[in-house]
């Protein structure tokens, strides 16, 4: 079930409220800062993108399972198209005050992606029309290393036009596909916003140099690019 971003947010600022009441008369009381939201984005000068505590095209796929105390599952995806991709999926995790699902595609060149195809253990049909190869024991640890090209972050909020122009701002540009997706393109923070009005919202946090490619991938693709539903 998915909540409304604004009754989640109206909930947030009744408990700090609370919070302030209470710790109030305290001497050490210090002002509030909500950290890990993801609209908090920074682009570093070498061309990261820092969100959620961790840098995108920085932490490797074990770096950030250590971050998020979660053991992930790594699979290999292949649209109908042909096109491939390394992806671990972290869980359902709380960043922030929000819950999400956590998803990070890997930074593999396509021979490696390949070799790992070829030693695939299953192969499973997914909802999506992808298909999903599990991974031999020994890829999974050679991908411990693998940096994390994109960060994937499925709310379980919903959000609205309007409050993601609100938090995000001003994108330069965005795509309607159809009555139903939205693509919010921020290429200034390294940030793709797929808005649905039908389901889950999905943020992509890319680093500079390999932002160009997820935007022509995304919004040229013809299927919804979610793989972990």
């Amino acid at each position: 079930m998915k909540w409304k971003l604004s009754l989640v947010l109206a909930a947030l600022v009744v408990g700090l409220g609370v919070w302030w009441v209470v710790s109030s008369n305290s001497p050490n009381t210090s002002s509030i800062k909500v950290e890990n939201l993801p609209w908090q984005v920074q682009t570093l000068p070498d061309g990261g993108t820092q969100v959620f505590g961790v840098t995108v095209g920085k932490i490797t796929f074990r770096q950030l399972a250590e971050y998020l105390r979660s053991i992930p599952e790594l699979a290999v995806f292949e649209t109908p198209t042909g096109q491939r991709t390394l992806e671990g999926y972290y869980g359902k995790k709380r960043l922030g005050v929000f819950e999400a699902k956590i998803v990070g595609e890997l930074h593999a060149d396509k021979a490696t992606i390949e070799r790992f195809v070829e030693a695939h253990t299953e192969r499973k049909p997914q909802p999506t029309g992808t298909w999903r190869y599990e991974l031999a024991e020994k890829n999974v640890l050679e991908s411990n290393d693998f940096l994390i090209k994109y960060l994937i972050y499925i709310p379980v909020v919903d959000y609205s036009s309007e409050q993601i122009q609100t938090h995000f701002g001003t994108p330069m540009n965005t795509l309607k596909v159809d009555e139903r997706l939205t693509w919010w393109l921020y290429p200034a923070k390294g940030l793709i916003i797929m808005q649905d009005n039908d389901g889950a919202e999905v943020f992509y946090y890319s680093a500079a140099p390999d932002y160009p490619a997820l935007e022509q991938r995304l919004t040229t693709t013809k299927m919804t690019p979610l793989n972990h539903e």
